[in-house]
């Protein structure tokens, strides 16, 4: 029998554990994805972004004020706040975890390892942009 011919032993992780952490990466990229979107909305209906911090108005617009719902848009802020100002560690953490899982999902050519796969790089992208000076004007548009 040749090495072509045996059967592969590559250990596979349970495809519940592949889940969980695709899971766990999207709450922290998808957070900061709608936070990206609240500014785009926010620059849509301010005509541009020349609101402060981004820019020389000194008009201040709330990101909580946004579309006016009152309450409940400061209760659906409240999560993106904290994950986007506070998910650093965590979101590295996770990261961590899933490299390993994510080359046993390649080693074993499992079905479902491009879910993992481009969850990990998008939360490697929601990390790298934690240390541009863009997050900290986004940080402080968040916090007003």
């Amino acid at each position: 029998m040749t090495a072509i011919d045996r059967p592969t032993t590559a250990r596979v992780p349970d495809t519940a554990v592949a889940r969980a952490l695709a899971w766990l990466q999207v709450m922290f990229w998808g957070a900061y994805l709608l936070v990206l979107v609240k500014l785009l909305v926010a620059g849509i209906k301010y005509g541009g972004f020349g609101f402060q911090p981004f820019g020389t108005d000194p008009t201040l617009y709330d990101p909580k004020e946004l579309f006016g719902w009152g309450v409940p848009e400061y209760i659906l802020q409240a999560p993106l706040d904290i994950v986007v100002i506070f998910g650093t560690v965590p979101a590295a953490l996770i990261l961590l975890a899933s490299l390993p899982v994510a080359g046993m999902l390649w080693r074993a050519r499992a079905p479902h390892r491009w879910v993992l796969t481009v969850s990990t790089m998008l939360n490697l992208a929601f990390l790298a942009v934690q240390f541009t000076p863009f997050h900290t004007l986004i940080v402080e548009w968040m916090l007003d």
